[in-house]
């Protein structure tokens, strides 16, 4: 028997969802684009209650990685127009 749970999900990076996955004990754990969520399917009953307990800080580690990166690509530009200046300059 399998059991699926469907939680709701707007991260949609690479091999975001592995530690997720490892962490409630699920077989398989995909993103849904069209729908916006995440598929987890499990033959353990554990996985549900575990997700349902590890999905917010999941999703809040998430975000920040997101904003991480967007901010390491921020400071690469600037970094990058800094060292454009100084040497035209």
């Amino acid at each position: 028997m399998f059991n699926i749970v469907v939680c709701p999900a707007s991260a949609k990076m690479d091999n975001a969802h592995k530690e997720f996955q490892k962490a409630i004990g699920a077989a398989i754990c995909r993103f849904v684009a069209e729908r916006g969520v995440l598929n987890v399917i499990s033959r353990s009953e554990h996985s549900k209650k575990r997700s349902s307990m590890l999905q917010e800080m999941h999703f809040r580690n998430l975000s920040q990685k997101v904003l991480l990166l967007k901010r390491t690509e921020e400071a690469a530009r600037q970094l990058e127009s800094t060292k454009l200046q100084n040497v035209g300059g």
